[in-house]
């Protein structure tokens, strides 16, 4: 039951990380579960988990946040990559 007002679209978005991943699950979930329509976009490990919940699953491109000596990407430089695609997701949602 969504309460006063017609059923709303979110969009929801977090890292990979079970830190970022678990509470957007918990609160698409909430959402979900009162009528709204929620699209989650995160790391595919966490697909199943966001359709078991009643939301639309958007995969992301999985990249390092913080740099190592292996993988020296900046953290500004993958904030920048995962802008553009959701910037992409946002169109498709609206």
């Amino acid at each position: 039951m969504t309460g006063p007002g017609p059923p709303r679209r979110f969009l929801l978005a977090a890292f990979g990380d079970a830190g970022h991943a678990f509470p957007a699950i918990a609160l698409g979930r909430e959402l979900a579960a009162r009528g709204h329509e929620v699209w989650l976009e995160t790391w595919k490990r966490w697909r199943e988990d966001v359709e078991r919940e009643g939301m639309h699953f958007a995969p992301v491109p999985e990249y390092q946040v913080f740099p190592t000596r292996e993988k020296p990407l900046k953290p500004y430089v993958a904030a920048v990559r995962a802008t553009a695609g959701t910037r992409e997701l946002i169109r498709r949602v609206e």
